[in-house]
């Protein structure tokens, strides 16, 4: 999943892209006149985009769930997992438009860290710039994702070990949930939403999905 963001629909792609690895032009490969000027030119590309920003699906208009078991060792040990994918849509980062121009600003990777992206750097400018109409374009992103939702790994044991604890059958379980994310959303997760129950998802200084572990063990009388 792959993004194309807002300075590549205009003619910058060469330059960025949303997240790593990033094809970064530091002082090694540009002098640091032509890396503002091609910063501002892109920061412009943002304040050009802020109609195609406003225009856009805010909830997944693709969704699939896929949940799948295997039964392995004469059906001792059982893998089950959960895979979720949200696509076609468009997240709000205001947490990182928040560090980068709010208050108190310049709290952000784009602004302090010379290595940053063209892509965090030149959003931030275009934020920031009354030139640019202070647009956060650059702040919404594609929020597509793909999740590992859950796993589980369950031992059956054999039912001599039930017989000793006065049980018919045992089970053990191993289960975690939210375990892995694959997205190009630049903020910590591209689920959060800070504006309740409104189906204009933001993420605004909200805690992500608990990444859980659990250990299940049953017995069967």
């Amino acid at each position: 999943m792959r993004k194309m963001n807002f300075s590549e629909r205009r003619g910058f792609g060469k330059f960025s892209t949303a997240r790593g690895p990033h094809r970064r032009l530091g002082a090694a490969k540009l002098s640091s006149i032509t890396w503002n000027v091609l910063r501002d030119e892109t920061a412009a590309a943002f304040r050009d985009s802020r109609l195609d920003a406003l225009v856009t699906p805010t909830l997944p208009r693709t969704s699939i769930s896929l949940n799948a078991g295997l039964t392995l060792f004469h059906n001792r040990i059982r893998l089950g997992g959960q895979l979720d994918y949200r696509g076609d849509w468009k997240a709000y980062n205001l947490t990182e438009l928040f560090r980068c121009v709010g208050v108190p600003p310049f709290n952000c990777n784009g602004v302090n860290n010379p290595n940053a992206s063209l892509f965090e750097q030149a959003r931030a400018v275009a934020a920031g710039s009354s030139a640019d109409g202070f647009t956060n374009a650059g702040y919404i992103e594609d929020g597509s994702f793909l999740k590992l939702r859950e796993a589980s790994l369950t031992y059956f044991a054999p039912e001599a070990w039930a017989h000793a604890l006065r049980a018919s059958s045992l089970e053990v379980a191993l289960t975690g949930r939210n375990l892995l994310t694959w997205t190009n959303y630049t903020g910590v997760d591209p689920e959060l939403n800070g504006n309740g129950q409104s189906d204009f998802q933001v993420d605004f200084l909200t805690a992500p999905p608990v990444r859980t572990l659990a250990v299940r063990v049953t017995l069967g009388f």
